[in-house]
């Protein structure tokens, strides 16, 4: 009998250790997502601008490590399948898209041109097969985003 209340009591320290594991590993996987998405939302783009700023030509190289290890960061917690299709540029404004965020806004947010952009969204588009003016790209890339959990 005492074995058995024994048995019991670990069957159910299995079980909740089991939970607590499942619950650890969803949240390191979001946890990533956060990271990877601030990433190449936020910091990336204001390396890119400070690239191109005169007074920090002497810094170009720190940049480009700098972006070389963000990347690299990036690709370590990025196992998706647009990621492999998409140049990093798409990256960023593919996430933005799936963010919400309209055409102008990325344009601003990037500054970059409207007609950039509207290239951007059209040669993802074209990377990831859909031909069909009909399927709304933010509502496809989140679908993108929910399989790959």
């Amino acid at each position: 009998m005492e074995l058995e209340n024994v048995n019991n009591m670990l069957l159910e320290t299995n079980n909740a250790l089991s939970v607590l594991a499942r619950n650890l590993e969803k949240s390191r996987k979001e946890s990533e997502k956060r990271v990877l998405q601030k990433t190449k939302t936020l910091i990336l783009p204001i390396i890119e601008k400070l690239y191109h700023a005169r007074l920090l030509e002497k810094y170009r190289h720190d940049l480009d490590l700098l972006v070389g290890f963000l990347e690299n960061l990036s690709s370590d917690l990025d196992k998706d399948k647009i990621s492999t299709v998409l140049s990093a540029a798409e990256m960023r404004v593919a996430s933005l898209i799936k963010n919400g965020m309209s055409s102008d806004e990325i344009a601003r947010h990037l500054n970059i041109s409207l007609f950039t952009v509207k290239t951007h969204r059209k040669n993802i588009r074209k990377k990831l097969n859909l031909h069909s003016s009909g399927v709304n790209l933010r509502s496809y890339l989140e679908s993108l985003e929910s399989a790959a959990e």
